[in-house]
């Protein structure tokens, strides 16, 4: 339920959660896992959430009770984004709000408070191709406003952090978080005999496929994804059963991947699920024969670390902040080149002693797949939650 400003007392740190869709992805999971674990570091501080109008019932449920919520956002997205630029810092000062974090590019342009702003990503300055013309206009001055105005930047990456500061000259300190994965629900193992095949009897006609996960938009580089598929099948590199999933909804500029598939001679052989409920997503990642992140750009590529945690295999590119993460564990492509990515798939698959017969193939895929647990036990929500906390303590 929203509260008035009378019960606000004792809150000292806000939150804007105005921007998280209803079926969250990338941003939107970093801002639900940080607030599910921040109450474990947050002590007396006090958080307030800024949500959308109608939109603080389902964070007063769904995150922590002991949070405050106001609803304070209009809906339009122009409304919204004027709406935290010209009016929100005097609500907050107004509320005893001692700093702020907008944990998506943007803040309040007018406010006395302090103010904490995470950077996913520099894509609107580098592949501006990527986005609509208006997003990277938007975007592009609310990243240079945040690193005029900010007393702190999280970067959810060193790749990230490295590039704000190439482009920029931040005000503020530039402090590295990276997000985390859920080992509880990330796993190698099953809840339960039976809970993966279940879910994939309910998605997926027939056992085998290789797995893309992720919003289905055109930074993804999913189109190559589809040529890389053509080429393993022409080259007879995977067995007839095997087909491509594809698991996320709909993002910008997805024509060329639309194309794609259009233009696939396999095309019968690539099944859209759309967006996935959080409960099977684990158990696709454990039960297709790789997961293939082939993105040209991200800030995170968090789908990547959440393979990792279930021991799956996996591809992506090479040059980008998914090649720094995964350290090795994961099979590397050139970006945009389905015939590197075609052997990096093949590779992939050929560490399996179904595919090559070969148990050197095997072991080779068992490092890997140890490395890869490890790392996953190292990168924990948690971790993030209490670094974040810390940061807003020191400012409340």
């Amino acid at each position: 339920m929203s509260q008035d400003s009378s019960d606000l007392k004792g809150a000292s740190v806000s939150i804007d959660v105005s921007a998280i869709p209803l079926e969250p992805v990338g941003a939107g999971r970093y801002v639900i896992e940080l607030l599910k674990n921040l109450p474990d570091f947050s002590g007396d501080m006090g958080i307030l959430l800024i949500s959308r109008y109608g939109d603080a019932k389902r964070w007063s449920k769904s995150v922590n009770e002991s949070f405050l919520v106001q609803s304070l956002v209009p809906n339009n997205r122009a409304m919204r984004l004027a709406y935290e630029r010209l009016s929100l810092g005097a609500q907050l000062e107004r509320r005893g709000i001692k700093v702020h974090h907008g944990p998506h590019y943007t803040l309040p342009s007018t406010s006395k408070i302090s103010l904490i702003s995470t950077i996913h990503d520099l894509t609107f300055f580098d592949f501006p191709q990527y986005h609509s013309k208006s997003k990277v206009m938007f975007f592009r001055k609310a990243i240079a406003d945040a690193c005029k105005r900010a007393d702190v930047i999280i970067c959810v990456s060193q790749h990230t952090k490295s590039r704000l500061i190439e482009l920029f000259d931040p005000k503020g300190e530039v402090s590295v978080i990276p997000h985390g994965v859920d080992t509880g629900r990330f796993k190698p193992e099953e809840d339960f005999v039976g809970q993966d095949q279940k879910i994939i009897d309910e998605l997926i006609l027939g056992d085998d496929f290789i797995l893309y996960l992720g919003t289905v938009e055109g930074r993804k580089r999913i189109d190559v994804l589809v040529k890389a598929f053509d080429l393993l099948i022409k080259d007879k590199l995977i067995q007839n059963n095997v087909k491509l999933v594809m698991a996320g909804k709909n993002g910008w500029k997805t024509a060329e991947v639309e194309a794609a598939i259009k233009e696939s001679p396999n095309s019968a052989r690539i099944l859209r699920l759309g967006w996935v409920a959080d409960e099977a997503v684990p158990s696709l990642i454990r039960r297709s024969l790789a997961v293939v992140y082939p993105s040209q750009a991200e800030g995170f590529g968090l789908p990547v670390l959440e393979a990792m945690a279930c021991g799956s295999k996996i591809i992506t590119t090479q040059d980008t902040v998914m090649a720094e993460i995964s350290n090795d564990v994961a099979y590397l492509c050139e970006p945009g080149l389905p015939e590197s990515l075609e052997v990096a798939i093949n590779s992939a698959l050929c560490d399996l002693t179904n595919y090559s017969g070969s148990s050197n193939g095997e072991a080779v895929f068992n490092t890997r797949k140890q490395m890869g647990l490890y790392l996953a036990r190292k990168s924990s929500w948690q971790e993030s939650a209490k670094r974040h906390a810390e940061i807003y303590r020191r400012f409340k």
